[in-house]
Parts: C-alpha cells; structure tokens; sequence
C-alpha cells in the first residue's frame, strides 16, 4: 500500500492536466502540472513544473521545481532548483503590485498621514523600505501631501539634513520668532 503522500499527490495529478516529454510553443497552460518539456513562448498561470526548460516564457503564481529558464518572466512564483539566465523574478509579498499606481497612490495617500507633534515615521514607510519601488512611491506621497515646519532659529540644524528629503517637500511652514532685547 503506497504511503498517504504519494496517494495525495496522485489524486491532485489526476485532477489536473499533465503534460509530460513534450516541446510546446506560443501557448497559454492554466492549472496545469509540465514535468520533463521544453517550453518557449508560453504563458503559464497557476501550475506546477518540474524538471523541464523555459525560453521566453511568463510565468504566475506557478511553482517551479528542478529545471532552467532563460529570458523568462517569473512573476510571484515558488521556485527551487532552478538555474536561470537574464530572467527577470518579482515577488510582491504585500500584493501592493497588483494594483495600478493610481490605486497605490491613493492607498499611500491615506496610509502617510503625518502628525508632526508626535513625529514618527507612519508604519507602512518602515513595512515598505525593503521594497525600492514602492517604497519611492509612498515616500513621495509623505513629502507630497505633509506639511513640514523650518524654523529659522534651527537653522544651523537645518543645514545637517540631507539634500534629497528636502527637496521633495512641497508644503513647508516658515517660523520665525520675534524677539524682544
């Protein structure tokens, strides 16, 4: 009697389309497992493949065990195993990716509110530094949409911060005090 985990895998091959020591080309696979191909110009979503090779394909939400790819797109897609060659990888553990930049934007927008009484950096700046792009768009949005206070009495203090912060701020307060002698 076979063990419980090759039964499990048998049963979710069977429910699945298998192809198997085939070469395809300009195709689209769904929910598909490729085990042993050659695969060039394809568009794969949601499969499984094994040990098999990409050229020139675009791969979703697929997992990839064993095998090589070459000028393939690998968006959000486990993988192990696989030796590649000017392959272009995203992952977006956020998802923030799949909406459109105006929809980010408006996400930022609501989410980088700033209250400079309290000035703490808003928590999704510090989840996105690991990410450059998006976090180069919220971090626009923050100097885009917050206002900022210069004190002219600080000025010395002013002079100490770095040139890119400052110069992406659009809305700043100027305060001076008066002084009595």
């Amino acid at each position: 009697m076979p063990p419980p985990e090759l039964d499990a895998m048998a049963s979710s091959t069977a429910a699945k389309d298998l192809i198997e020591d085939s070469t395809l080309s300009g195709v689209s696979i769904r929910e598909t497992m490729v085990k042993n191909c050659v695969l060039r110009y394809v568009e794969i979503h949601t499969s499984t493949i094994s040990t098999s090779t990409l050229e020139h394909c675009q791969l979703f939400n697929s997992t990839i065990d064993n095998g090589s790819a070459e000028d393939t797109m690998i968006h959000e897609c486990k993988f192990r195993g696989l030796k590649m060659k000017r392959c272009k990888v995203t992952i977006s553990p956020l998802g923030l990716r799949r909406f459109p930049p105006e929809i980010r934007a408006m996400i930022f927008e609501y989410s980088t509110p700033w209250d400079a009484s309290r000035a703490k950096t808003p928590k999704i700046l510090i989840a996105l530094r690991g990410d450059c792009e998006l976090y180069e768009e919220a971090i626009k949005t923050f100097y885009k949409q917050n206002w900022f206070r210069f004190d002219i009495d600080k000025f010395l203090e002013m002079e100490s911060i770095s040139r890119k912060p400052m110069g992406r701020i659009y809305k700043l307060r100027i305060v001076c005090y008066l002084r009595k002698y």
